[in-house]
């Protein structure tokens, strides 16, 4: 398990290629496996091996991320985790094809959405971008509580917010 944490009143880091940086480390941390050749658009952003992050902004490698964290083992070994297309897949009908049946995919989304915030956060991203592009600002506070509390009760999170890395 890996703990990564960073206290309050950080000031974000807004350069790119160092926040870039800090992605690829905690990747080489947690031994997911990624390549800088391929565009998610030219297939999948998770291909059931290996993340495609060419030209990828660090917030939605940081979302696929958290993807990969929630994900069951079988999740893992298919294209897309079995949700489906996503926003930047390329081969859509190939992923539609992949999808596994029985999996909540908003419940999944949220989760990975959330989770990915609390990751950007603790590793002094501007996580409050990502809040609004999300639309957390449009939900309700019942609906935000909730996508916490599953957090929590799934062990993704510790007292205070803490994201606990387990592969």
């Amino acid at each position: 398990m890996l703990r990564i944490y960073k206290p309050y009143g950080y000031k974000p880091i807004t350069d790119v290629a160092k926040a870039r940086l800090v992605v690829f480390r905690l990747f080489k941390r947690v031994r997911i496996p990624y390549t800088l050749l391929k565009r998610p658009g030219e297939g999948f952003a998770w291909d059931g091996e290996k993340f495609n992050f060419k030209d990828v902004r660090v917030s939605d490698m940081v979302h696929h991320f958290a993807h990969y964290l929630i994900a069951s083992k079988d999740q893992r070994r298919v294209p897309e985790f079995g949700l489906g297309d996503g926003f930047d897949t390329g081969a859509r009908v190939l992923a539609n094809r992949a999808r596994m049946n029985g999996l909540i995919y908003n419940e999944q989304e949220e989760m990975a959405s959330m989770l990915g915030i609390f990751i950007e956060r603790q590793l002094e991203l501007p996580w409050k971008r990502t809040y609004v592009e999300h639309n957390w600002t449009d939900c309700d506070y019942l609906s935000v509580d909730d996508t916490v509390d599953k957090l929590f009760r799934r062990d993704f999170l510790y007292v205070g917010g803490k994201v606990r890395f387990r592969v």
